[in-house]
Order: structure tokens, then C-alpha cells, then sequence
């Protein structure tokens, strides 16, 4: 009987995601199912059976209560830094359930004062703030957030004092700021971690920081500007601050705060806060 409820967790396991009630199964199990998945994967892979897709075929799957990964402060991180140069966050997001303004990535040092760069999303905005001492550095902010469940691609870029918003592909908001500043706090994906508030129900797929322009964006006033959106998993390079696959080897258990390094060319440690675990089932890459 055991045996057959264990077989009938790794069927259903893919439905459970979709219907947003993953949440429920329990950690080990999910464990359990992931690896079952993983295996079947790989064999179905090497059998060339139709769906097998390049890439590590893992996401990070956060529910909402508490789940993120969290970084060391870094001056990675400074995306604020300077308004010369450019930097540029991107990744792929699937949503589950938003409540309202959820945190996709944050570099926070306090809260009261806010002293921190937020990047956040609801099913209608998504909005880039960077705050110093409570007040208001830059605030880019689009009209179109997540309102479904697919896969989709943010790009958050700095180019000089020009910030920009791409959601698959297409330029959404645009700001021009000069004003700089540095923070000292971890890096959360998911979470602002200097109150763990803010978290997110939702998969994370491709992380990437990276210190330059590499889809060469263009921002202009008009938010008409376009970008190629990424068709394969990233290859780290010099310019690469971060970057997580999603699948890289863990130390201890996904799922139960286990930590690993990027596969950027830093070496930052990560580390699952709360329940965060590898996705095996759900995916881009």
C-alpha cells in the first residue's frame, strides 16, 4: 500500500503544481517525487522520448510562506552604485498566487528607514524602487504585471542613469536617475530579507546578475524599445555576478535550507530560506 501511495504521489505531483496545491505535499515527499522525476528524465532523455529538453530541468519553487534564497552582501549587488556603466538583472517567473506587492528580488540593508532597492510584482505592476534613508531614489514602475500562470521572462536594466523594465522582451516602464547609493544586507530572491516580508508564490528559473548590457537594450522615453528574449540557459562569462541554474549540486537537502554556489564567476553561496526547494517537475530550462 505504501509502495502504491508513493507511485501515485510521483503521477499526480505534476497536476498538484499546476493547481497551485504542491504547497500541501510534504517536504520529504516532495523531495522523493523530485528525485523519482529526475531519474525518469534522465532516462527518458537518453531513450529520446518527445519533451526532453536541454538544461538542468530544475526551477526553484517558492509558496508563498516564507520561501526564498538568500545571498551575503556583496558589492554584486549595488545595482544603484553608480549611474555610469550598466548593469542588469533577469530571470523567469512563474506565478502562482500574488497578493500584492511580492518580492522578486531585494538587496535591503534596514526597514524604518527603508535602505534598500526593491524589485516587486503584483497582477498589475511590476515596480523597481531604491530608497535611501526613507527617501525616494528612483521609482520605475510598469502598467502590466503577472495576471496568469505561464512562464515569462523580467529583465530589470540599468544602462548609465537610464532604468528600464522589459517583460518578455518588450520595454514596460522607463526612468532617468542619477542619484546613487550602496547598501549592506544579504540579497534575497523572494523575500526582503531585512524583515522576510514580501514573499512570493511562484517558480524562479535562470537567474543572472550581470555587470553590463547583454541583450543590448536601448531604453527610451516612448517604452518602445524591444530585447531578444533568451531561448537556452545562460553561459557565464566575465560580466557574470550570478547566476542560478537552479540545479546546482546542494549541500545538505533541497528543501531543508540546503546551500550551494552559483554558477556565476564569483562563487556567491546561496542558501533555501524556509521551505524553498528544487522544482523537477515545473521548469523553463
Amino acid at each position: 500500500m505504501k509502495r502504491l501511495l508513493k507511485i501515485l504521489l510521483i503521477l499526480l505531483l505534476p497536476a498538484l503544481i499546476t493547481l497551485g496545491l504542491s504547497k500541501y505535499v510534504p517536504v520529504f515527499q516532495m523531495q522523493k517525487a523530485n528525485a523519482a522525476f529526475a531519474a525518469f528524465r534522465l532516462m527518458a532523455g537518453a531513450a529520446g522520448v518527445s519533451g526532453a529538453v536541454a538544461g538542468d530541468t530544475i526551477s526553484y519553487d517558492f509558496d508563498g510562506t516564507g520561501d526564498a534564497l538568500t545571498m551575503p552582501d556583496s558589492a554584486d549587488w549595488d545595482f544603484m552604485g553608480s549611474s555610469s556603466g550598466s548593469r542588469s538583472i533577469d530571470f523567469w517567473i512563474k506565478a502562482g498566487t500574488l497578493t500584492g506587492s511580492d518580492m522578486m528580488v531585494c538587496h535591503s540593508e534596514s526597514i524604518g528607514p527603508n535602505h534598500h532597492w526593491i524589485f516587486q510584482v503584483s497582477t498589475t505592476a511590476m515596480d523597481f524602487f531604491a530608497q535611501s534613508g526613507g527617501a525616494t531614489l528612483n521609482a520605475t514602475n510598469t502598467t502590466v504585471g503577472i495576471a496568469d500562470t505561464d512562464w515569462h521572462h523580467v529583465l530589470l536594466v540599468r544602462v548609465a542613469d537610464e532604468f528600464a523594465i522589459y517583460i518578455d522582451g518588450a520595454q514596460e516602464a522607463y526612468t532617468q536617475e542619477s542619484s546613487t547609493d550602496t547598501y549592506a544586507g544579504k540579497l534575497g530572491i523572494g523575500i526582503r530579507d531585512a524583515d522576510a516580508a514580501g514573499t512570493i508564490d511562484a517558480l524562479f528559473d535562470e537567474i543572472r546578475f550581470y555587470t553590463g548590457n547583454p541583450f543590448s537594450a536601448a531604453p527610451v522615453v516612448g517604452e518602445t524599445d524591444t530585447i531578444t528574449v533568451p531561448t537556452s540557459q545562460h553561459t557565464s562569462d566575465a560580466n557574470t555576478t550570478l547566476l542560478i541554474h537552479c540545479g546546482e549540486t546542494k549541500t545538505g537537502t533541497t528543501g531543508s535550507n540546503a546551500t550551494f554556489t552559483d554558477s556565476g564567476n564569483t562563487g556567491h553561496t546561496v542558501t533555501e530560506v524556509g521551505d524553498a526547494i528544487e522544482n523537477t517537475v515545473t521548469y523553463k530550462w
